[in-house]
């Protein structure tokens, strides 16, 4: 291991020549020293704290403090730091090179790790993107460019020397890797258990005080002033196509107490997942008491937001159906034949390392464990843990019907050609919650096993079992680095700052023995829930229920979540427009991934969320309905949050507003309507839980925020160079970023 701090015996004289070589070689990463001069160490957090104090000073002065520690103590660099004209995002290190190295050409290069936007220049962290020369002994020819893509060129051209450590850090860069949003399916568990303990929500259904019994005497049918036959013929064809035990999750006695909710009387969880196109609900039954489907102008429904009282109105609906474009049905069986082969592609990755005994008789599909060991000591060879045999999860099943409830109270905004809405959709809960293996039920079924082969003292137990063949490995990653900066120190000493990588996650590697599991996957929609999963759910008025045997079912067979509702003004075609482009867009235009791009033409690193909102849904009036007046499309979204305000956005906000732009036009399309209007802000990272968003605690970068772009209607393939330069001299203007070209 080699040392931060240099030798003591040394004259003043070697330390000079010493920190004139590490400045003209900048900061590098090395191997972790065994000796700090502070305890604790500084980290990484607090060497780039440093690096964006001295940048966002004109003159690059030195910061005196060392750590983020020091920050608050400090009001002038703390109203530097969190200035908004501060970037926070920099590259900052520098590669080495062969003196006498080739050309960085283009033809010369090759890919590093990319996201699934293939964009050349990504990085894990901002420590994965470098300054280089172009060529070596041109000085003013420097561009940017990431770790494993110039990890890349060195190996390939005979610069391994010159870079080692670089090299080192670049080939322990993790994967690119989809992120997901926080799970839809806990919001719904905690929102269920919030209304069982009576913390939120009115009790009833739509129009229930126009009856006698405002919760029980009233069947859903009851109080629908039109399309009652259509929907009762609805609900019926449900039944008869559905594999499951409870056919109909909307029925009556399928809800109970407290529920049914009287809707918009609780907040309901946002619905932000990624839906493919074959799970999208086939009909969509619509309560619209107050005709907003007919899209009338806005001073229509200006005296109905304060009185909209869904317990008063009697509640109409209509029946659409899903309508989706020919590319959207080509997509849709992608969607199938892909996801398929990645359920199979993860469970044959879960299998990886282990040496199962008569693996060939096993009957496919089927998918495992390995009990987790007793004790902490991972490195000594161990017997062969068990690894539990269960059948996998059941296929999701697409849902036939789905409820959607708009309210005059909840109109979000007016544009020229369309009406945007909150709605609350209500679904199948099976379609956003997944279906429970109990772990307690599958473990007495696998120790009942075990006894019945080894008996009660293990004496049967065969040699093969007992056997120490097999170790338990961390999986592969960085290692606790440390990193020497001269930069800073005006006295010539060198600070040490240690990055601290996640904590490994370990993996059974050697022989496993096979325990064959019959406990099933358990969903209310099949049957009761075995005691240990009603035990941890039966939860009411905060006292757990010790008694699971007469408790009533613990939530509805539906849940209820948040998204937009996007409606059309009559005679429009950009509704239709929009939504056939959301059915032909790139599939990373949707999704979140790990890291940074260096987007061309910015300066700077920026993070990879997702561009577009999720597609819930192009929806269309059922033939049955009544054609005298006009009823609207529905297209539904992702609530992606409200418009931008550029006047207080932080400058690395900006950059990422046209990156999203930027991005959109690496994937061969324009949007076509750059207006500060068509920018969504909202509190992020959306994979923590809503209440964690919106601080900088938890973000490499100290971001809080998570933008999307919207209304694609006019969106269109880009067919000439010149009109994605006008675009992006548009973007340009509209978010205040400079520009420029990176390799």
């Amino acid at each position: 291991m080699s040392k931060a701090s240099s030798s003591s015996s040394s004259t003043k004289e070697d330390e000079l020549k010493k920190l004139e070589e590490r400045l003209r070689r900048g900061l590098r990463p090395t191997a972790l020293g065994n000796e700090f001069k502070r305890n604790p160490p500084l980290t990484v957090k607090d060497l780039q704290l440093r690096v964006i104090l001295q940048n966002a000073d004109p003159k690059r002065r030195i910061p005196s403090i060392l750590s983020h520690s020091q920050l608050d103590a400090s009001p002038a660099y703390h109203a530097r730091y969190h200035s908004k004209d501060t970037h926070r995002r920099l590259v900052w290190l520098q590669w080495p090179r062969n003196p006498n190295g080739l050309t960085l050409l283009p033809q010369l290069t090759r890919p590093g790790k990319m996201a699934g936007n293939e964009l050349q220049l990504w990085g894990s962290t901002l420590l994965s993107f470098y300054f280089v020369y172009r060529s070596p002994g041109m000085m003013h020819l420097m561009t940017r460019s990431s770790a494993t893509k110039l990890s890349a060129f060195t190996s390939a051209h005979d610069e391994v020397q010159f870079a080692q450590t670089e090299l080192q850090w670049a080939r322990r860069e993790p994967d690119p890797h989809r992120i997901e949003p926080y799970s839809v399916a806990e919001l719904i568990r905690d929102q269920e258990l919030r209304i069982r303990m009576g913390l939120c929500g009115t009790t009833g259904r739509p129009g229930d005080e126009l009856t006698d019994d405002p919760v029980e005497g009233k069947d859903e049918s009851e109080g629908h002033s039109q399309n009652d036959e259509t929907r009762d013929e609805n609900e019926n064809v449900t039944k008869e196509k559905s594999p499951n035990k409870v056919e109909d999750v909307f029925r009556a006695d399928a809800y109970p107490a407290p529920w049914p909710m009287v809707p918009f009387s609780y907040r309901a969880p946002k619905l932000q997942k990624r839906l493919p196109l074959y799970m999208l609900p086939k009909k969509l039954v619509v309560h619209d008491p107050w005709d907003l489907l007919a899209v009338h102008s806005s001073r229509f429904y200006e005296g109905l937001r304060d009185e909209a009282d869904w317990t008063t109105m009697e509640d109409i609906t209509h029946v659409y159906n899903l309508t989706l474009s020919a590319a959207g049905q080509e997509r849709m069986k992608e969607q199938k034949r892909h996801d398929a082969e990645h359920i199979l592609l993860e469970r044959k990755k879960k299998r990886k390392g282990l040496i199962i005994p008569d693996v060939d008789k096993l009957e496919e599909p089927y998918d495992g464990f390995v009990v987790p060991p007793m004790t902490d000591d991972f490195h000594t060879p161990v017997e062969p843990p068990i690894y539990v045999i269960h059948d996998p999860p059941p296929e999701p099943k697409s849902p036939e019907v789905a409820h959607l409830y708009i309210d005059p109270g909840l109109i979000s905004g007016w544009g020229n050609h369309s009406m945007v809405l909150y709605a609350e959709l209500e679904v199948s809960r099976s379609l956003l919650v997944p279906d429970i293996l109990c772990y307690e039920c599958v473990m007495e079924d696998v120790r009942k096993t075990i006894i019945a082969l080894d008996g009660e003292d293990g004496s049967r137990k065969s040699k093969q079992w007992k056997t120490k063949s097999g170790v338990w490995r961390a999986a592969e990653g960085r290692q606790p680095t440390l990193w020497m900066h001269s930069m800073f120190p005006e006295d010539g000493d060198v600070e040490s700052y240690m990055s601290r990588p996640n904590p490994p996650h370990w993996r059974y590697v050697g022989p496993v023995r096979p325990i064959r599991t019959s406990v099933g996957w358990q969903n209310l929609e099949r049957g009761p829930y075995c005691e240990h999963v009603a035990s941890r759910l039966s939860v009411e008025k905060g006292k757990e229920q010790s008694d699971t045997s007469s408790t009533p079912a613990l939530h509805p067979l539906t849940a209820k979540v948040s998204v937009v509702a996007k409606l059309s003004k009559q005679q429009d075609l950009h509704l239709e427009r929009e939504a056939s482009n959301y059915q032909i867009f790139p599939e990373h235009l949707f999704e979140h991934w790990s890291g940074y791009n260096l987007v061309e033409p910015l300066h700077h690193p920026v993070p990879i969320g997702p561009i577009l909102p999720q597609f819930y849904g192009y929806y269309t009036p059922d033939k049955g309905e009544n054609k005298r007046s006009y009823r609207s499309p529905i297209l539904l979204m992702e609530y992606c949050g409200r418009q931008i305000e550029r006047e207080i956005m932080r400058v690395d906000d900006k950059a990422e507003c046209a990156s999203l732009f930027y991005r959109l036009h690496h994937a061969g399309y324009l949007h076509h309507s750059t207006w500060e209007r068509n920018i969504l802000v909202q509190e992020g990272p959306l994979d923590l839980p809503p209440v964690l968003r919106g601080t900088e605690e938890f973000t490499e970068d100290g971001r809080e925020l998570s933008f999307r772009l919207i209304d694609f209607g006019r969106s269109v393939e880009i067919d000439k160079p010149l009109s994605r330069a006008e675009e992006e001299w548009e973007v340009t203007k509209l978010t205040g970023t400079s520009i420029e070209f990176v390799d």
